[in-house]
């Protein structure tokens, strides 16, 4: 799980190998203790996971009260384009809908265009006044959408 997460970020540009966060990514463990981390298999290897981290957890950053936080989605790079993000996405809103959550909110770094697509098909809607610079170099944009029970098609 964690090779699968820092490899994704590292093929997808959003990191460098010597980037102090990496750390964080390998964390898979201690964020599947603390919230749900979704994967998904493929033949029975590991495609892609998403952590949904409750508002007031350790794991949640820009989540408010009535609120899941959607962090790390991932996708091996092999997997890209078949549906494994888009499969990741409608459970993790289906998750928050069925905890009564009243939004599903995410941040992005500016630069990962897929990503934003990815989300606006999903009818995620910016955020700015969420926005926020974790270090001067990376600037993440701030989604979220209503919690509708799962993925609008």
């Amino acid at each position: 799980m964690a090779d699968l997460t820092v490899n994704a970020y590292i093929v997808g540009g959003g990191l460098e190998q010597d980037s102090d966060y990496i750390q964080t990514l390998r964390r898979a463990g201690d964020r599947a203790a603390a919230s749900p981390l979704y994967v998904a298999l493929r033949d029975g290897t590991l495609v892609g996971a998403v952590s949904l981290c409750p508002y007031g957890t350790e794991w949640a950053q820009v989540a408010q009260a009535g609120e899941l936080e959607l962090r790390m989605l991932v996708v091996s790079p092999a997997a890209r384009g078949t549906g494994v993000a888009d499969a990741l996405m409608a459970a993790a809103c289906e998750l928050a809908a069925d905890r009564g959550d009243s939004r599903i909110v995410l941040s992005v770094i500016i630069d990962n265009t897929p990503a934003h697509r990815l989300y606006a098909r999903h009818g995620f809607q910016r955020l700015p006044e969420r926005d926020w610079w974790p270090t001067a170099e990376a600037h993440l944009l701030t989604y979220s959408r209503p919690t509708l029970g799962g993925s609008p098609r």
